[in-house]
């Protein structure tokens, strides 16, 4: 009886390593967290099977690995996309199937509100590399890229360009935005569940502080729109979907309008006012990417094809189609995008229902429980999916890890207390 606690307690612990890790040293995180997943899977209770999201996961990841060998052949005999690389699009399910066996067994490590906010303090206390990065890189000039380990830890660190943001040990402003508006909620939480020590309150709200002058500094519209929405979807109840949805119409209109009076106004002839659509960055990648699925809607083209498809269609580099559900459907057709999406939103949905709809602490009581690290579980989850749709920062391993990390433990919150 006390052997199954004590492995889970160690599966706790090389899982919360993984996760502080998983910022400043993604190989080592990478280590831990697959050692705790093992852990977890030879101490499980629970078939597989029985949760219905993994049933869905188990599906796509046979309609991936179908598309993908269907690819592989299609593209091999026929050669119609120059640059194109097979193993490039074998590798490129890792991006995908290996996840859907970490959603279910860090579920194990996610079970309740506790843990899960034990959870989210190692998440900002291995963000802190970010943060001393960011002030190198912004005020005393720290530019690398740093190395330890042959190259299995980089801090990219790269000087700053008049037109750019900071990104810290990133490689890519808005990866460090991204991550930026993960922690944000849960700083938010944590300043809730103060209550005496001045301390504590000095730290957190100096970190909140810097968050928020960061998230500014990257120049990142993704990061700065996310946390707005973060504290609207923080301190918001059963209005919350409600608002996500004009948001999200909001988001893209800012977009949309971003490339017209970019190109049309501030550099073209302000009397001119009949555009062109096609000239448009996001005008044209949606087109295409369209063209792309329609024209293998079941199929899909493999992995990492669209930047070589549409460099060939309009002679353009963009490495991805700025949506994950489109790049999904282009990379493995309509089906994989729709199952995958169908289980996503669904925990989005269920989770929302238990934490705004069903959970009503009062007084001492809301003060004291995690219950305002479930809040901020589930909008960090929210914003970083939301986020994936206007832009694609998944594909770096730390943020596609992390993704499927609040997923897991978002699906873990069914009960009103939990």
């Amino acid at each position: 009886k006390k052997e199954p606690i004590y492995m889970f307690r160690i599966g706790v612990k090389f899982f919360n390593l993984g996760v502080f890790f998983l910022l400043s040293a993604p190989f080592l995180a990478a280590v831990f967290l697959l050692i705790s997943s093992v852990l977890s899977c030879l101490n499980s209770e629970i078939n597989y099977f029985q949760d219905k999201s993994n049933r869905v996961f188990i599906l796509s990841s046979i309609v991936i690995i179908s598309t993908t060998f269907l690819s592989h052949i299609y593209h091999t005999e026929n050669n119609v996309i120059d640059g194109y690389k097979p193993l490039v699009n074998w590798i490129g399910i890792l991006n995908w199937i290996p996840y859907f066996y970490f959603f279910w067994t860090f579920q194990k490590f996610l079970d309740s509100s506790v843990l899960r906010k034990n959870t989210a303090i190692n998440l900002i206390n291995g963000s802190i590399p970010l943060l001393l990065t960011i002030i190198g890189q912004y005020w005393f000039g720290w530019h690398g890229p740093f190395k330890a380990l042959n190259g299995l830890l980089i801090w990219f660190q790269r000087p700053i360009i008049p037109e750019g943001g900071v990104s810290g040990l990133f490689n890519n402003q808005n990866h460090a935005g991204s991550w930026l508006v993960i922690i944000f909620p849960f700083l938010i939480a944590c300043m809730n569940q103060i209550s005496q020590s001045k301390l504590q309150k000095f730290v957190v709200s100096f970190l909140i502080s810097l968050v928020v002058i960061f998230i500014y500094l990257t120049k990142s519209r993704n990061a700065l729109l996310g946390s707005i929405l973060s504290l609207q979807l923080f301190y918001q109840s059963k209005y919350s979907l409600i608002f996500l949805i004009i948001f999200a119409l909001l988001m893209i209109s800012l977009i949309l309008l971003n490339d017209i009076f970019k190109k049309e106004l501030f550099f073209g002839n302000f009397s001119n006012l009949s555009f062109n659509l096609e000239s448009f960055p996001r005008f044209s990648i949606l087109k295409e990417s369209i063209n792309f699925i329609i024209e293998r809607p079941f199929i899909g083209w493999g992995s990492a094809s669209f930047p070589l498809l549409f460099i060939s269609r309009k002679s353009e580099w963009y490495g991805h189609s700025h949506n994950i559900f489109i790049e999904l459907a282009i990379s493995y057709g309509l089906i994989s995008a729709a199952l995958i999406g169908y289980a996503i939103f669904s925990i989005i949905f269920k989770s929302f229902k238990s934490i705004y709809l069903l959970k009503q602490f009062s007084g001492k009581k809301e003060k004291s429980h995690p219950y305002h690290f479930d809040k901020a579980w589930w909008t960090a989850t929210t914003v970083l999916l939301f986020s994936q749709l206007f832009d694609i920062q998944y594909f770096d391993f730390r943020i596609g890890m992390i993704f499927w990390i609040l997923l897991s433990g978002l699906s873990k919150i069914k009960t009103p207390i939990n």
